[in-house]
């Protein structure tokens, strides 16, 4: 389907101004038979082509005045990072270069097929300096929130649990045939 006759798609382009689209063309073909989550759909691709706009938006700020701060997109107004957002931005970027290189083979555009190679290449090797501790720091968030008092089931549940998985156990060895043995390894486990 072409991306000027997709009305789904057409729905989405609305939303942002004049530009190249072709990114956002494949982002959204890589989700378009969700037919169950089309809203979500819809606002996974507006929210990475925002990201996307917003990356291309400082860079180009950044080349206008030739100072280079990879880390501003990520930062808040109190300049605390946002680990998130730096795996994020960093995975909508990745596949977005990914889609250009098909594209630019589909199309037999040889000489910038090279040249963004050669810049994902070169994106790879600094991206470790980019974006240093930002894997760890969302794990480690992450779980300090799970264990959270308040986010721990209750000593009861774990009562009620237990008991469930003792009666179970008792009730599966008594009567035990050949096809409940996967059952039984699950409630050991």
């Amino acid at each position: 389907m072409e991306m000027h006759h997709d009305k789904k798609f057409s729905d989405i382009l609305n939303r942002f101004r004049d530009g190249e689209t072709r990114v956002g063309f494949r982002h959204f073909n890589l989700r378009r038979h969700e037919e169950s989550k089309q809203d979500e759909v819809r606002k996974l691709v507006m929210s990475e082509m925002r990201e996307l706009a917003r990356l291309f938006l400082i860079f180009r700020t950044k080349v206008a005045h030739r100072i280079c701060d990879s880390r501003k997109i990520e930062q808040d107004e109190k300049k605390d990072e946002k680990h998130g957002l730096k795996r994020l931005v960093d995975a909508i970027f990745l596949k977005s270069v990914k889609m250009l290189l098909g594209y630019y083979t589909e199309t037999m555009q040889d000489d910038k097929y090279q040249e963004l190679k050669k810049f994902r290449v070169a994106y790879k090797y600094r991206s470790n300096e980019m974006y240093a501790g930002a894997g760890y720091q969302c794990t480690h968030n992450s779980l300090a929130k799970a264990i959270r008092p308040s986010n721990l089931p209750s000593e009861m549940e774990f009562m009620k649990l237990k008991c469930f998985i003792r009666s179970e156990i008792a009730d599966t060895v008594e009567n035990f045939i050949k096809n409940s043995y996967s059952w039984l390894r699950t409630l050991i486990v």
